[in-house]
């Protein structure tokens, strides 16, 4: 896939405050059959479908020219990978009006858009709250694969550091790319739909044989920060489950016992949604 520089290059050095004039423009509000989304999203409020796990993806077809999208952001520092076409770059939410001008001046005509978050839980939760598209124009229902794979893990499977510059630099949002993933690229190569449920850090057991609540099967049905909304299963049914856990345990002294109980009870359960 190549990188459209020419587009990148417009998004942080041209006149953006003349893009932000969306007077002129039509809106494509969250709950439009035509937009699909990918992974977990919380749609307590339908008009404001909120996530924060790596790898959800807000997906649709678009008429026109331009495209801008509203996407508001808890702590201004999350980063996405945008796909129009054959083109991909990247965006970081930290604008305060929450409108992010993507692309102008297109070829007119239907035009495939796919945002992708990149960076993990702990940067807060992401808000979807629209699109603009030119006056007049709409949205139309993209594909959705058959195949899909369901992610479950740790830093590894967020993609922690995975843009980072040697194994010792600090964590930084910058750095952290989901899509470039084992798991995003797997999905990718297979043509699968690719979700995440991921937490850097996370355990599979309680850990020294206390029980703490940073734990898989804790919060492993959880969809946002300080949301009460759960996980419906019947969303999502993949053919696949991958669990990437362990690592974590081990790293620190543990109880054997406690880690294969909590695994295999984990297991018994994920089974029952399936």
């Amino acid at each position: 896939m190549k990188t459209q520089i020419q587009l990148f290059l417009l998004l942080i050095f041209s006149g953006l405050n003349s893009w932000g004039q969306v007077e002129d423009k039509s809106f494509i509000s969250p709950d439009n059959k035509n937009i699909a989304y990918i992974g977990r999203f919380d749609f307590t409020d339908i008009q404001k479908p909120v996530f924060m796990y790596s790898g959800c993806a807000v997906r649709t077809i678009f008429k026109g020219t331009s495209v801008d999208v509203v996407l508001k952001d808890d702590s201004l520092r999350n980063w996405f990978a945008v796909i129009i076409d054959d083109s991909l770059f990247i965006l970081k939410s930290d604008k305060k009006d929450n409108i992010y001008p993507l692309a102008k001046n297109l070829k007119k005509g239907k035009h495939t858009l796919q945002i992708i978050r990149r960076t993990e839980w702990h940067g807060g939760n992401t808000t979807f709250l629209g699109l603009y598209i030119d006056k007049g124009e709409k949205v139309i229902t993209p594909e959705i694969k058959e195949k899909k794979i369901e992610f479950i893990g740790d830093s590894y499977t967020c993609g922690y550091g995975s843009e980072g510059k040697s194994h010792d630099e600090h964590f930084i949002y910058d750095t952290e790319n989901n899509y470039l993933t084992y798991g995003a690229i797997t999905s990718r190569a297979l043509n699968a739909e690719y979700v995440t449920v991921c937490r850097s850090g996370i355990r599979m057991s309680y850990g020294n044989g206390r029980r703490t609540a940073f734990a898989m099967p804790v919060l492993y049905d959880s969809l946002a920060i300080g949301s009460k909304a759960t996980w419906d299963y019947s969303k999502f049914q993949p053919q696949l489950v991958a669990i990437v856990l362990g690592a974590n345990d081990m790293s620190r002294r543990f109880d054997s016992l406690t880690y294969v109980t909590s695994y295999l009870n984990f297991l018994r359960g994920l089974l029952k949604t399936l």
